[in-house]
């Protein structure tokens, strides 16, 4: 089960009742080859080790949270990115959105 609590953060149960907060954000005008390298470079930032990676799906792990990013192309110049936070942690999974933004940004000016 999905549930919306707003400014696309969902909180998904499972039918075993294990909750994960999802937050997905859309970013515009941004390719997905730019958007991973910004992931990863805030999860970098974020002290957040990178332990899978393959394709649009970046798993990783921190003493205290698992994270997992899905990267999807909606156009070639826009990418959907979907954070799940397996154990909860809606504030992470913001500031993941956050660091990437600021990332592609730093991108963008240094083009």
């Amino acid at each position: 089960m999905l549930l919306a609590d707003g400014d696309r953060l969902y909180l998904q149960v499972s039918p075993s009742g294990t909750k994960s907060w999802i937050f997905r954000y859309t970013l515009r005008t941004q390719p997905l080859q730019r958007t991973k390298s910004a992931v990863l470079s805030a999860l970098k930032r974020m002290g957040i080790e990178v332990t899978e990676r393959e394709g649009g799906r970046i798993v990783g792990t921190t003493k205290e949270h698992n994270v997992e990013v899905q990267l999807t192309t909606v156009t070639e110049k826009t990418t959907r990115v979907t954070v799940n936070m397996a154990d909860g942690d809606k504030a992470t999974g913001e500031e993941i959105v956050e660091q990437t933004k600021r990332a592609l940004n730093t991108a963008t000016k240094g083009s």
